[in-house]
């Protein structure tokens, strides 16, 4: 996870970025720790990480951490764009 040096607590890193204007199933290569999506739309979208379902309002942001996952399952009618924390 994001690795650390001695003395120093390191935090994920953003990879494998996404983005979209429907619904989409998003699978990580790596085991992901957290996720950052910024709705970009005019409609709220939901996106569902290990079992949890979270709703974003248009034009918001969402970063959050989790147990470990892989894949997360976006809802949605409008832009949005984000990536995994791993």
């Amino acid at each position: 996870m994001g690795g650390q040096l001695p003395g120093r607590v390191m935090f994920p890193k953003a990879k494998e970025p996404f983005d979209g204007s429907a619904d989409q199933s998003v699978a990580f290569n790596n085991r992901m720790y957290g996720l950052y999506l910024s709705n970009d739309g005019a409609a709220d979208l939901t996106v569902e990480v290990n079992g949890e379902t979270f709703t974003v309002k248009a034009g918001k942001e969402f970063r959050e951490y989790f147990d470990p996952f892989n894949a997360v399952d976006i809802t949605a009618t409008d832009d949005y764009h984000g990536y995994g924390l791993g």
